[in-house]
């Protein structure tokens, strides 16, 4: 597994005022997307999102979807 050497700058980001990411749970992101992908991950940037940041998000996840639909009758 592979953590940043630096956790604090991770967990701490200066520009924001948000409470810090705790280490367990960076290498807890880190373990999941190596399992998912299958091969040793760096994690570079973790951001939170909230408010409307995660609602846009979401909307366009869900545009995506619905574009995606088939909306030509099959035979």
């Amino acid at each position: 597994m592979n953590v940043l050497k630096s956790n604090a700058a991770l967990a701490a980001p200066s520009n924001t005022k948000q409470a810090p990411i705790a280490p367990e749970t960076l290498a807890a992101i880190v373990a999941a997307a190596t399992a998912f992908l299958g091969n040793a991950v760096e994690l570079r940037a973790v951001k939170l999102l909230t408010g409307a940041q995660g609602n846009r998000w979401s909307r366009q996840g869900r545009a995506t979807v619905h574009a995606s639909h088939n909306l030509h009758a099959r035979r």
